[in-house]
């Protein structure tokens, strides 16, 4: 039996007395592996917040970029100020692009006048009202008809001009002259007693509004 006791004492891998005190090597080795950890993980790290700064950076200027932007097309930017560049509805069919029509009228451009006050070149049009189809005005009178200045920029109504006839698809407004649904869909050139749609607009006119106005 005593043999069997002092095996069992000399077979404890960890003999005592107990200490809560870490040996040199024990502590060496900690720190070893404390560093190498820290040394793995610091990259990550700042890769990370280089990435977060990037985006923020980048942010922030496209915000930038838009106000100084919109702030040089309200405030002339000490030139020439283009009309904003915007994506414009386009209609697909007759249809919808009458119903969104509030005014569809034959007419003609009887003058013009030039202004800036939005920021942008803009042309008003006086337009003697023939014919209605759509809309709360009366033929005879004359109307004032507001679009973006024909080669002011590369989306404008370039077939318009003084002493033209056209058929008007028009949006109006209560404390403002009414404007063309769009630059290349809102007027129809009259020729040859025909309404003779803009470049790239492939839409036709319905047959009960070319009726309605006496075009074909």
């Amino acid at each position: 039996m005593t043999t069997i006791k002092r095996l069992m004492r000399t077979s404890n891998p960890v003999p005592g007395p107990w200490t809560t005190e870490l040996s040199e090597r024990a502590r060496n080795e900690l720190k070893e592996l404390v560093e190498t950890t820290a040394q793995e993980q610091a990259p990550r790290t700042v890769a990370r917040r280089r990435r977060l700064v990037m985006v923020l950076a980048a942010s922030s200027a496209v915000v930038v970029a838009v106000i100084i932007g919109w702030t040089a097309i309200r405030t002339g930017g000490g030139g020439t100020a283009e009309p904003p560049m915007v994506d414009e509805p386009v209609y697909e069919n007759s249809r919808a692009l009458e119903d969104r029509a509030d005014l569809i009228l034959r007419g003609t451009v009887v003058s013009t006048r030039e202004q800036d006050s939005n920021g942008f070149p803009e042309t008003i049009a006086r337009v003697e009202v023939e014919k209605v189809a759509k809309g709360q005005v009366a033929a005879g009178r004359q109307i004032e008809v507001a679009y973006v200045t024909p080669g002011s920029g590369p989306e404008t109504p370039t077939g318009m001009s003084v002493g033209g006839r056209y058929v008007l698809l028009l949006a109006s407004y209560t404390d403002a002259p009414a404007s063309l649904v769009n630059t290349f869909q809102g007027y129809y050139t009259i020729s040859g007693g025909r309404a003779v749609p803009a470049p790239d607009n492939d839409v036709a006119l319905s047959p009960a509004v070319k009726q309605t106005l006496g075009v074909q």
